[in-house]
């Protein structure tokens, strides 16, 4: 993000998306401050709003392989006691983290069952 970018989120104004982001592409796990954690294929980004193509909302996770907090599961996936959403396209506002999965965590995610109480 260039200072101008910079400028324009502390003032309250979304910096215009960045598709051309080296992340673009990646698995990644987003956090938001109001709608949860989703996990899919970032698509484009810009100021707090990020862009996520099959995008899996991690209603209850739990790390796998005995790791902790959301950075476990970007390296290490989801216990199988995790409630996972279907897949679907998303545009997430408030994302407060952004992090970028391993090979391994992206199987995991995506071979969860979808959650249905």
């Amino acid at each position: 993000m260039d200072k101008l970018q910079a400028l324009m989120v502390l003032l309250g104004n979304d910096a215009p998306a960045d598709t051309t982001r080296a992340d673009a592409g990646k698995y990644v796990i987003c956090r938001c401050t109001q709608a949860g954690v989703h996990a899919g294929e970032l698509v484009s980004r810009g100021g707090d709003e990020v862009t996520l193509r099959n995008s899996r909302r991690l209603y209850y996770w739990k790390p796998g392989d005995g790791a902790a907090f959301l950075s476990g599961i970007a390296t290490s996936g989801l216990h199988s006691d995790s409630k996972v959403g279907a897949a679907c396209d998303i545009v997430l506002t408030e994302v407060c983290e952004v992090i970028t999965c391993t090979a391994k965590a992206q199987e995991s995610i995506a071979s969860q069952p979808d959650y249905r109480p």
